[in-house]
């Protein structure tokens, strides 16, 4: 009978000679995939557990092994690069901790908290793990939006850098944004800068500025009371100030959109549509938003696939909406090891890798 079967399997291996090769080659690519995640996740290499279980599995080890790197301390370690790397801050400066912001990721990570807690933790961590108060004195806390160090590196005129660098990061949105997520603001809303929609297009003049300061304006707002140093001013009047230059209103803080004296001074707002009290309520409709995860996700593979700014361009929302959906049969509030772990067993991820190294 032993005869008969190899008889068999031979022949079937002269009619399919290159089944055999396809798996050699498929595990092939499995390690190399893992081995190069292993030094972004883990900053380490395989071991020999690992690569032994690797070339035994293949594709059905990933998730497994890679559940395993997220509970590493050195998994934490890499979320901190990550939230550094995403908004370009790191170490401290003229008094400012532009560590707060990584510290936060980190301890996120180490926890195995929702990633969303980035913008609506209500504290802050130092660089030994403790809790503290974040640095802003805000009577409120919204994660790393505030953080001096958030403040600071986005501060600018009418705070356009601040709401624009918080939809992009965090919801992959430019403006102007779609009429049905964020409603504009009216030209009667409006200072005379950003109220015109005719005219020649130039800063400040035309509809091109109009389309995306009516939206702006809303988000602008939730930082009128935070000066150029990061600090929260409660009697910011967010008027611009004639002795200073344009968008900057007093006591280094910057000018609001808003025309009304009561409407600029006041910080409550609108956030995709949702009325907002303050910067947290705000953050708060960020993370409860269809945007927000799948940003989320494009994010991470960016940095820990290392896919190019035009690669990045490519990744299909279809794709995007697919690996949320999975993450979120995992944990309704994803953590940052349950996006990980879903992104990188995605069959279309390591295929798109494998074959290329991008554009999955």
């Amino acid at each position: 009978m032993k005869k008969y079967i190899f008889i068999f399997s031979f022949i079937l291996s002269l009619i399919f000679p290159a089944a055999g090769f396809a798996q050699n080659e498929s595990r092939a690519q499995v390690l190399s995939y893992m081995r190069y995640l292993s030094s972004m996740l883990v900053h380490r290499s395989l071991t020999s557990a690992e690569a032994t279980r690797l070339q035994s599995e293949g594709k059905a080890a990933i998730a497994p092994i890679v559940e395993q790197w997220t509970r590493e301390e050195n998994f934490s370690q890499s979320v901190r690069i990550y939230v550094e790397n995403l908004l370009q801050v790191s170490g401290s400066s003229n008094g400012i901790n532009f560590s707060l912001p990584g510290n936060l990721g980190l301890d996120i990570a180490r926890k195995n908290r929702p990633y969303g807690d980035l913008l609506t933790a209500s504290q802050c961590v130092n660089a030994s793990g403790q809790v503290i108060a974040c640095d802003t004195n805000a009577p409120f806390t919204a994660g790393v939006l505030t953080t001096r160090a958030y403040l600071v590196k986005y501060a600018g005129a009418y705070n356009i850098s601040r709401a624009g660098k918080m939809t992009y990061k965090f919801l992959c949105m430019e403006y102007p944004f779609p009429q049905n997520e964020e409603p504009s603001l009216t030209q009667q809303d409006l200072i005379a800068q950003f109220a015109t929609t005719a005219g020649a297009i130039t800063f400040g003049n035309g509809n091109n500025c109009f389309s995306c300061h009516s939206q702006f304006g809303h988000h602008a707002q939730f930082m009128v009371k935070f000066d150029a140093n990061g600090f929260y001013q409660a009697n910011g009047s967010g008027l611009q100030n004639p002795g200073a230059g344009d968008g900057a209103s007093f006591n280094g803080l910057m000018t609001s959109h808003f025309i009304s004296s009561a409407r600029a001074a006041n910080e409550r707002s609108q956030m995709l549509g949702r009325q907002a009290a303050n910067l947290a309520e705000a953050a708060r409709a960020m993370v409860d938003s269809r945007r927000f995860l799948p940003c989320a996700t494009k994010n991470l593979m960016k940095h820990y696939l290392k896919l190019k700014d035009q690669d990045v361009v490519t990744l299909r929302p279809e794709l995007l909406e697919e690996i949320t959906k999975l993450a979120k049969t995992r944990n309704a509030q994803p953590s940052f090891a349950d996006l990980l772990i879903t992104i990188i067993s995605h069959p279309k991820v390591f295929d798109s890798f494998t074959k290329t190294g991008v554009q999955p």
